[in-house]
């Protein structure tokens, strides 16, 4: 299995990654180890996604209630890394 950087990782090279892994265990050809390890990195991928999908949220939700008074884009501190981490 690959190891994965969540540091560089792209909500969509994840979301690839996840689907991936997703049809390797459908297929029911994996042994039970390799099964594991999939579905353990599946969550992380998982974990890491929906992190990202919070945070851009966060940011439009600002984008919105400040839009009236010309709102900017401003970083939301929560690390997506973190969030993957410390979830297992």
């Amino acid at each position: 299995l690959l190891t994965i950087d969540f540091d560089e990782l792209t909500f969509e090279r994840a979301m690839d990654i996840l689907q991936k892994l997703v049809r390797k265990m459908e297929d029911g050809q994996l042994p039970l180890e390799a099964m594991t390890r999939y579905f353990e990195t599946g969550r992380k991928l998982s974990a890491f996604c929906s992190a990202k999908l919070d945070e851009i949220e966060r940011k439009i939700e600002i984008l919105v209630k400040e839009d009236e008074n010309g709102g900017q884009w401003r970083d939301v501190t929560t690390s997506t890394q973190e969030a993957a981490s410390t979830t297992f």
